[in-house]
Parts: structure tokens; C-alpha cells; sequence
């Protein structure tokens, strides 16, 4: 094992967290149930988009038109960081300034979600380094660790993530139609040869289940960091 592959593996066990009150239910069985079938589906559509990639770029790329064109581009900007971090931080403050308790609890449950998301993200991004549509590289062209390559981070897709995770709590407390948001992001970045379909699905996924994960949970979450204690 190399003096990288060590240092990794020191760090992980030295700050490995583990969840304190475990034996207090954090979600009712309606959510559980939610999350369960939410995962479940996941799978198997990730499993489904993930066979069919190529064939799904290949309609796609034909489909092309000005409309889609002008509707994707406006879409993609939705689940950019440099959009969606602003923007919640300007409906936490809306929320502060008018008093509205609950609209500056979403909007924290939507902060909490976008950071453990994004974790998860980037970190598969990191592991499976897979290739971006536009490279024509092919669907399972992989390249693990990739260092400053943009192109080989497809898997799953970031924006999704971030479009999912925040406004599933924003959806699930006020409106459900909020998910027109989040997947015109996804479908945006397939049209744009971004991502493959099946990055789009599991960055979704991810961004959903964090997003309604948070929205739903009944009380704080107390992680331990060797004696730090953090609570959210």
C-alpha cells in the first residue's frame, strides 16, 4: 500500500463519525416507506439508463431543436452552484427579514441537504471518473482519480444534485410543481451532452433523497468526530 493509500486510510478511521440516540426513530414510516421506494426505483431506473446510454445520447443529439435549445439553457442555470447557493441564502434572509419561521427552516433543511449531497457527489465523481458524453469516449470509458480532468467527473451528475436536493424541500413543503425545476435541470444537461441519462438518475436520486431526508426528519442528527460533537 502506497504512502497516499495509508495517509487515506489513517484519516478515515481517525475521524470515521458515528451517529449518537441512533435508537430514536429520526423519520415516521410513511417517510421510511418514501425513501425506501424512492431508493428502489432508483436503482432500477440507474440500472435501466446506465444499459441504454448510448442509444438514449444517440435519440437525443436527432431531437435537437431551437426550442429545446432556448428551454435547456435557461434550465441549466438552475442547477449551477453559482445559482442555487445565492439564491438560498436570499430566501433564508427573506425568510429572517419577514419573520417566517418556517421559510427560514426549509431553507436551512435545503442548505443541509445541498452540502451532504454534494458530498456524496463529488466523491463518486472522484471514484468512478467516467467520461462525459461529449468526449466520445463511449458510456463506460472510466478513469478513476481523475486530476483536473472536467471530462472524466460525468458520474452522476452535479447539477441534478444540486437542483434536487434544493428544492425538495421547498417542493415537499409548499408545492410539489417545484419539481418541474429540478428535472428540466436534469433533462437539460442530457440534451446539452453533458451527461449521460443514467448520471442524470443518480445525481436525482441523491439530490432527492438528501433534500427530503432533511425536510422530513423529526429531530437533530448528533455526529461524533472523536469527542466533536456536531449537530444537525
Amino acid at each position: 500500500m502506497g504512502d497516499y493509500k495509508k495517509m487515506f486510510f489513517l484519516l478515515a478511521v481517525l475521524f470515521t463519525p458515528y451517529i449518537t440516540n441512533a435508537q430514536e426513530p429520526l423519520l415516521d414510516s410513511l417517510d421510511k416507506s418514501v425513501l425506501k421506494n424512492t431508493g428502489i426505483a432508483s436503482g432500477l431506473l440507474f440500472t435501466g439508463a446506465f444499459a441504454m446510454d448510448e442509444a438514449f445520447r444517440d435519440f437525443t443529439l436527432s431531437a435537437s431543436n431551437d426550442f429545446m435549445d432556448r428551454y435547456t439553457h435557461m434550465a441549466n442555470y438552475m442547477g449551477s452552484k453559482k445559482v442555487v447557493l445565492p439564491l438560498n441564502a436570499l430566501v433564508y434572509a427573506g425568510g429572517f427579514v419577514s419573520g417566517n419561521k418556517e421559510l427560514q427552516k426549509t431553507s436551512f433543511n435545503a442548505f443541509k441537504s445541498l452540502m451532504a449531497s454534494s458530498a456524496v457527489t463529488i466523491s463518486l465523481k472522484y471514484l468512478t471518473g467516467r467520461s462525459r458524453p461529449y468526449t466520445d469516449q463511449g458510456a463506460y470509458a472510466l478513469d478513476p482519480f481523475p486530476e483536473n480532468k472536467h471530462a472524466f467527473r460525468s458520474l452522476p451528475s452535479g447539477h441534478s444534485t444540486l437542483a434536487f436536493a434544493f428544492f425538495t424541500p421547498f417542493a415537499e413543503k409548499y408545492t410539489r410543481w417545484l419539481y418541474t425545476i429540478p428535472f428540466s435541470v436534469g433533462l437539460s444537461r442530457i440534451y446539452k451532452d453533458d451527461h449521460w441519462t443514467s448520471d442524470v438518475v443518480l445525481g436525482s436520486a441523491i439530490g432527492f433523497l438528501s433534500g427530503y431526508f432533511f425536510q422530513k426528519k423529526s429531530r437533530h442528527i448528533e455526529v461524533s468526530l472523536n469527542g466533536i460533537v456536531i449537530k444537525f
